[in-house]
């Protein structure tokens, strides 16, 4: 145990951050996980590498590599396995922060750089982080890869009770310790250490260790990489494990068992004290609509009784009641025109869930007279293809009405199901006798001509996205300070994690402030009555930085219509460059097509003035409104 450990140890002054690698037996990969370790971009750690009685030539490996660095600690030691080798390592830890490596897995160049930041900028006691999966030599699908990675943002410094909360209920909260970053006084004061008689020691300590922080936060960086398959969920074990500890903590767990699972354990973490007021939150905010909440059945109702021959009715279709802001933007741009130049008709918005849980309702209140508009945005082809089957299931009860796509970005994947896609969408189309089609990018118009898409359209248009008819100049902060980056973790980005690491880390280097910011947050939904609110804090935010680093369409546009510097760099779809060019007069934002022209992007978009005018746009947003007319 630690007590008979072997101890070499060249450096004994006290460094920024300590890295524990626990070792046993994984010669085949020691070198790999040691290289990343000293290798940091972040000189000022210590390494220390605890020998669990290993069987092959890791011991040996560990002593070469403590005489080749001063910074290393090696501590050879009786097998007693992972939890008590972190522990004889966090024994002799002097690091100002902790951070626990395993010996088959590797750290980016620039983990410990950014991960120290950050923690001294915040004040934290947790820093969590993302992770990539691979395998030697396999195929990981997407899914998997993406095991690891947040689905949403958490830019926010909360309690860890509160994140932890935030995290499990969007099903982002993952409990290996290699995803933490940790203070070493905040473990020391609480008395933090590994259960050596527990067979899930990272789902203990994880737990544990939120529980009891008051500062911590998540970051949507990928600087772990993991060799492996992805792991199970809180296994039944895991979760008795952790109400074992609970209930020596004083907690009443008896209700929970003997049918512990991971519902119980929301109920469980609704009790916990700080975590009260955020699940009251969550309560409110992700209500399941399985039946209508009091807004549907407004909407429905509405619906019904203009259902007649005194009500000219515009109906959108797919509107969102999610939280991406930039859906949200185009949804109040529409309403916006629609009552400006058409006070005579009757606007009716319905949400995409209500589309997608009740179309035979929506469909029984249509009628021939009715204009039917699909939502503006992305979600025609290959990438969130549901949005755009929901529309299509209902519009396809009414082909002669007529109808009006708004403007939309439409991209298929190169691959046999970007091309039956394309195909169905074509014999889709094709049925529509009275069809309109406005597309926000050239590379959609150009697609749509190329490949016959609308083949029976009385009109394709080329206009800006919506977002461009807005103007929210007046929120632009005279007192800006900090850098936002927002850099999208799904399918559609085009930079890799290691490139963000890169730009993360210059950003750090020569900024200092540096904020994760979204058009996308955790709250899962907004309901129509709170758009503008949503938007509006959404908004003043990215007016109050210095500029924005981005591969998000709308998070490019915000920048335009609030006056803030921005550097975009392009995703999979090319939307972003394409709908750049309707803006690419504004030298504040920039495009950037490659890694290797961000710092020239981003010299220009900070020394350009800037100035957001829109009024060359108001021919294009009239044609829509003529449209309707007609």
């Amino acid at each position: 145990m630690v007590e008979s450990a072997k101890l070499t140890r060249h450096d004994t002054t006290r460094h920024d951050t300590t890295i524990i690698i626990p070792v046993y037996n994984v010669e085949k990969y020691l070198r790999q996980c040691i290289d990343s370790a000293i290798n940091q971009t972040h000189k000022d750690i210590q390494i220390i590498l605890v020998d669990d009685g290993s069987t092959d030539s890791s011991p040996k490996i560990c002593d070469e590599y403590s005489q080749l660095d001063s910074r290393i600690t090696v501590i050879h030691k009786a097998n007693g396995g992972l939890s008590d080798a972190r522990n004889a390592g966090l024994s002799h830890s002097d690091g100002k922060y902790i951070y626990f490596l395993d010996s088959d897995d590797y750290i980016e160049p620039e983990t410990i750089e950014i991960l120290h930041a950050l923690s001294e900028k915040h004040n934290l006691d947790i820093l969590c982080f993302d992770a990539e999966l691979f395998t030697d030599g396999g195929v990981i699908d997407s899914h998997e890869r993406n095991y690891f990675t947040a689905r949403c943002y958490y830019p926010d410094v909360v309690q860890g009770s509160e994140l932890f909360y935030q995290l499990y209920t969007n099903h982002d909260y993952k409990a290996p310790v290699y995803l933490n970053f940790y203070k070493r006084e905040f473990l020391t004061t609480n008395n933090l250490t590994f259960k050596t008689e527990s067979t899930h020691e990272d789902y203990m300590f994880s737990f544990m260790t939120m529980l009891k922080a008051q500062r911590v936060m998540h970051i949507p960086a990928r600087l772990y990489n993991k060799r492996q398959s992805p792991e199970s969920k809180i296994s039944e074990g895991a979760f008795n494990d952790i109400l074992g500890e609970l209930e020596s903590l004083g907690y009443d767990t008896s209700r929970l068992r003997p049918s512990a699972n991971a519902n119980s354990l929301k109920a469980l973490i609704r009790r916990i004290p700080g975590v009260t007021k955020c699940f009251r939150l969550a309560r409110n905010i992700l209500r399941p609509l399985n039946g209508l909440d009091d807004e549907a059945v407004n909407i429905i109702h509405r619906l019904k009784e203009t259902n007649t021959r005194q009500h000219k009715r515009i109906i959108t279709l797919c509107v969102p009641r999610h939280g991406n802001r930039g859906d949200i933007a185009i949804a109040l741009a529409q309403r916006k025109l629609f009552t400006e130049n058409l006070p005579d008709y009757t606007l009716i918005e319905l949400p995409g869930d209500i589309c997608r849980t009740k179309p035979d309702i929506i469909i029984k209140n249509l009628n021939s007279r009715d204009i039917l508009l699909t939502n503006g945005g992305g979600y025609f082809g290959s990438f969130w293809r549901h949005d755009e089957l929901e529309a299509l299931y209902i519009l396809k009860h009414f082909p002669n009405n007529k109808i009006i796509i708004m403007p939309q970005t439409i991209y298929y994947s190169d691959n046999e199901q970007g091309r039956s896609e394309l195909a169905d969408d074509k014999e889709s189309f094709a049925v529509f006798t009275n069809l309109h089609v406005f597309v926000r990018d050239r590379n959609s118009y150009d697609m749509i001509h190329r490949e016959n898409l609308f083949p029976n359209a009385k009109s394709v248009n080329h206009v800006p996205d919506m977002v461009c008819s807005m103007d929210f100049t007046s929120l632009d902060n005279k007192n800006r300070s900090g850098v936002l980056v927002c850099l999208r973790p799904d399918i559609e980005n085009i930079l890799d994690y290691r490139e963000h690491n890169k730009i993360y880390a210059k950003l750090i280097r020569e900024f200092g402030n540096v904020k994760f910011w979204t058009t996308n947050p955790a709250q899962s939904q907004v309901k129509i009555h709170d758009w503008d609110e949503a938007l509006i804090d959404s908004l003043k935010t990215l007016a109050g930085c210095e500029f924005l680093i981005t591969d998000r369409l709308h998070g490019m546009l915000f920048a335009a219509v609030t006056n803030t510097p921005c550097v975009a760099f392009d995703n999979k779809t090319g939307k972003v460059h394409s709908v750049y060019e309707w803006i690419q007069d504004l030298g504040y934002i920039q495009i950037c097509r490659d890694i290797n022209e961000f710092d020239d992007s981003l010299k220009q978009a900070l020394e350009s003035p800037a100035k957001w005018d829109n009024s060359s746009f108001t021919t294009y947003f009239k044609t829509i409104i003529n449209t309707i007319k007609e």
